[in-house]
């Protein structure tokens, strides 16, 4: 029974997990379904796939703020590091304080101090790594969401007109500014794009 009761609960967090991290645009298709003829339907339509767009540029940035600090919370994180590394060196410091070997006490923290030293530098590593890789993966998407934009605007260009025209030109902004938001991430000097490259 338990073991029945475990492989639903493994199925049910595969499935939210695969959802969870699903590029927005992938229910794009259902908004695309719609075809009206109507000109004001139309008009109606285009608006709502603008907000589409729109919201799922949204989304993708919330997905890499969650992502980042996924990568901040996962074990072995700095915190845990400076939690482990303080529980090591109380007991020296106690006897330090109380004038025992103090001189053993004092190397004993600077070997702790060094050994951490390169935990911390082993942990950025690794956090670099993972953060340019997850801001790749925001600039493809950010583009492949683009791409679907484009296209929108292809299939609604009889619907552009005083009305819609704000609204293109503001979904167009967005874009033209979250990618260079994206892009400019990792340029910066010690930042993990400009390692990366």
């Amino acid at each position: 029974m338990k073991f029945i009761v475990l492989s639903a609960l493994i199925g049910v967090t595969i499935t939210g997990n695969n959802a969870a991290f699903s590029s927005p645009s992938a229910t794009i298709e259902a908004v695309y379904s719609k075809d009206p003829k109507d000109p004001v339907q139309q008009v109606d339509a285009f608006k709502q796939q603008l907000s589409f767009h729109q919201r799922n540029v949204e989304l993708l940035w919330q997905q890499y703020e969650l992502g980042l600090e996924r990568i901040a919370n996962t074990e072995g994180n700095h915190a845990e590091l400076d939690r482990e590394q303080a529980h090591l060196i109380q007991g020296y410091k106690n006897d330090i304080e109380q004038g025992i070997r103090v001189t053993e006490s004092e190397q004993a923290i600077a070997k702790i101090a060094a050994r951490y030293a390169k935990k911390h530098a082993r942990r950025d590593a690794l956090e670099k790594k993972e953060i340019v890789r997850l801001q790749d993966l925001l600039q493809a998407r950010l583009e492949t969401e683009k791409r679907l934009f484009e296209q929108s605007k292809k299939k609604y260009s009889d619907a552009i007109n005083a009305e819609t025209r704000p609204l293109l030109e503001a979904v167009e902004q967005r874009f033209i500014q979250d990618i260079r938001r994206a892009q400019s991430l990792g340029t910066g000097a010690g930042t993990p794009m400009a390692m990366h490259k």
